[in-house]
């Protein structure tokens, strides 16, 4: 749901998570991550007089809203995390990934002319809701042995059709997403394959459960697809065995 916590004279305040996607085939980036971000708050100031860009992280929600220019020119990138979740945990070149923000555009039109649409399209990115508007959502995994090829919106509905999703019929079993992403090697050797997202909140029981649907055994899987789940939460691979399974992934897909 998208809040509406506030009015200001005859405009709405609405509070919404965005998460912003590099376009496919864009040009590479020579710009930092960090001046990415000001230059995206810069133009939303610019935009919206009203505008504030809140802590991504619900136990963070105390923490001082960015509010002025003032506190975008004084900001590092230390401090930027609070404000803005990158798909990629080493991502130092892209603004992909997710902003909690407040603001007189409604997230309908943030890619309009009149709002954000000369930013994004002169930076080559999309801008969206994201998924969830209730909290961030976080990599927990990725899926070893998929590709551009397979249908994301196709996969996430079979995998929510199996037996195996929310057995008890919880009211709220969990949130999650399938996302593109580079799997690299020290960011040098890289396959393209999908990416799994859940909300903070329900990180422990999601990884459970795609550990257990992808384990790798032989069985029947959602949309007839044979994939691997690779933890990405509560670890860290070391580059030997990211090799290891980009082998794996070449020697089986090509």
């Amino acid at each position: 749901t998208i809040h509406v916590p506030a009015t200001q004279e005859t405009n709405i305040l609405w509070k919404y998570r965005l998460t912003l996607y590099r376009r496919r085939n864009a040009f590479p980036h020579t710009t930092a991550m960090l001046e990415l971000f000001k230059s995206f708050a810069y133009e939303l100031f610019h935009k919206d007089k009203h505008a504030s860009i809140l802590p991504v992280a619900k136990e963070h929600s105390s923490f001082t809203h960015i509010t002025s220019v003032k506190q975008i020119q004084a900001m590092d990138l230390s401090r930027m995390k609070i404000y803005f979740r990158s798909f990629a945990k080493n991502q130092v070149k892209s603004l992909s990934g997710e902003f909690l923000i407040q603001s007189v555009i409604h997230p309908d039109i943030f890619c309009d002319a009149s709002t954000m649409g000369e930013w994004l399209v002169a930076h080559e990115y999309d801008a969206r809701p994201s998924i969830n508007q209730n909290d961030e959502m976080r990599v927990i995994g990725c899926l070893l042995y998929s590709n551009h090829f397979i249908n994301r919106d196709a996969l996430s509905q079979a995998i929510m059709n199996d037996e195996a999703w929310n057995p008890d019929e919880e009211e709220d079993f969990g949130t999650f997403h399938l996302s593109l992403r580079n799997f690299s090697v020290e960011n040098k050797t890289a396959i393209r394959i999908i990416f799994v997202s859940a909300e903070a909140s329900k990180m422990e029981k999601l990884t459970d459960f795609f550990s257990s649907l992808y384990d790798g055994s032989a069985k029947r899987y959602p949309y007839c697809t044979p994939l691997l789940f690779v933890l990405l939460y509560r670890c860290n691979l070391s580059n030997e065995f990211r090799a290891q399974l980009i082998r794996m992934h070449n020697d089986r897909i090509g």
